[in-house]
């Protein structure tokens, strides 16, 4: 929405305080076109004004050696969605335009809606997503994890193993198990840690897909939120 800021002009207001726009209608000129016209030029405007951006996004996008189809794929869909917005974005800007009495209402209008849209909405979304789907704070994770990757290898499974193999070769002691206990230990020890771990990271991962799905949500308001995303 930086293309937005030489939009001081309010083109329609700004004719109607000069007397252009009422002379054009008194000469047979219909408002209708006009209106649309004025729509079209800001349009294209706005998209020369972010085809350096979008040639730099496809650029990295061809370029990435990581996801780089996929992320085509999605970068192409989001330039259709974003060229719409534009053309949503010239017409709401000619709309207000010609709704506000003079061009500095006009002016007003624009700037407000420019900080909610530009500057308040992207550093909202974060604190609503964390909101609705908390990220457990680094401390809290790592406390969660250590207690149970303690419970895990914890000595009553260890016990257990060691007495069922006893059992099973006919021995008493470890030390006269045909096989390594040390080893058959770890390997326990290593099995278990793996499930905790690939839980705990699971569930993290899940609700950072859920927050980018939440932020994603109000890219038709803000498209910077799903650039972020691509």
């Amino acid at each position: 929405l930086g293309g937005l800021r030489p939009l001081h002009a309010a083109p329609v207001a700004r004719e109607r305080e000069r007397g252009v726009w009422t002379l054009a209608l008194a000469q047979g000129a219909r408002s209708g076109p006009m209106l649309w016209a004025k729509s079209m030029a800001l349009l294209t405007w706005l998209l020369l004004a972010a085809l350096p951006g979008v040639l730099f996004l496809v650029w990295s996008v061809c370029f990435s050696s990581i996801g780089a189809s996929a992320s085509f794929g999605r970068l192409v869909a989001w330039l259709g969605v974003f060229a719409v917005y534009l053309a949503i974005v010239a017409m709401f800007v000619v709309a207000v335009s010609a709704l506000a009495r003079t061009s500095l209402a006009a002016l007003g209008a624009l700037l407000a809606a420019w900080v909610v849209i530009a500057v308040w909405l992207p550093r909202l979304t974060p604190q609503i997503a964390n909101a609705v789907v908390a990220l457990p704070t680094l401390q809290s994770f790592s406390e969660r994890m250590g207690s149970s990757l303690g419970d895990a290898q914890g000595t009553d499974a260890a016990e257990t193993l060691k007495a069922r193999l006893l059992k099973e070769h006919g021995v008493t002691r470890v030390e006269d198990l045909p096989i390594n206990w040390t080893g058959i230990s770890l390997q326990q020890s290593e099995e278990r840690s793996a499930v905790v771990f690939d839980r705990f990271w699971n569930e993290l991962f899940d609700a950072i897909t859920a927050q980018q799905r939440l932020q994603s949500g109000f890219g038709f308001l803000s498209p910077s939120l799903v650039v972020k995303t691509l």
